[in-house]
């Protein structure tokens, strides 16, 4: 509360909107507007009303293969996802793609993916219909994978990292309860009851 008190997310706003290509200074104002959200969501809701959500989405849309802004953006979005005042403006298809992009951007890289997963499998409680449908979009001129085959992969690739690996099967446990995610999921010869 003290950091909000004293202006430490005003400082972060202006540092995401003044130094946008700065993708160090993106990163640890993301990562600090992450760590107020986590400890005291009520503030975390008001870094939302005071612009700094779009900032974030802004500054991650700028840095897309920047695996630190990713995640400490991604870890911003998921710290709002457990208030339900925040929830509402996080349901909105721009942030939610926001997610799906940093997964398709950086689908090598396990932490990101990981922290992505967690956000979507909040918001797919939240809003399951526009979760799962911004998961399964896809233009068909965008070579980037698509996020399901490569959440599978990504759990393949580190099975023994059982943490990871539980996370990533959360999403996708939640999106195989939408018909059009089970669907795309048994095509992919995925098994939620073998997961």
């Amino acid at each position: 509360a003290a950091v909000v008190q004293l202006g430490g997310h005003t400082l972060c706003s202006t540092a995401l909107s003044a130094h946008l290509s700065r993708s160090m200074v993106q990163a640890e104002a993301m990562c600090t507007l992450a760590e107020i959200a986590w400890a005291c969501p009520a503030l975390g809701f008001q870094t939302v009303t005071e612009g700094c959500l779009d900032l974030v989405v802004s500054g991650m849309t700028a840095h897309t293969e920047d695996g630190m802004v990713q995640l400490h953006g991604l870890g911003y979005l998921r710290a709002l996802s457990y208030d339900p005042a925040s929830c509402k403006k996080l349901s909105k298809g721009p942030i939610l793609m926001c997610a799906v992009d940093a997964i398709r951007n950086n689908h090598k890289k396990l932490s990101v993916c990981v922290e992505a997963s967690m956000f979507l499998q909040n918001m797919t409680v939240v809003s399951q219909s526009s979760t799962v449908k911004c998961i399964l979009k896809q233009a068909k001129n965008d070579e980037r994978p698509k996020v399901l085959p490569a959440l599978i992969a990504m759990t393949k690739s580190n099975s023994t990292d059982t943490s990871s690996t539980v996370n990533i099967f959360g999403l996708l446990i939640n999106v195989s309860l939408h018909s059009k995610g089970a669907n795309k999921l048994r095509n992919l010869g995925f098994n939620v009851e073998e997961a």
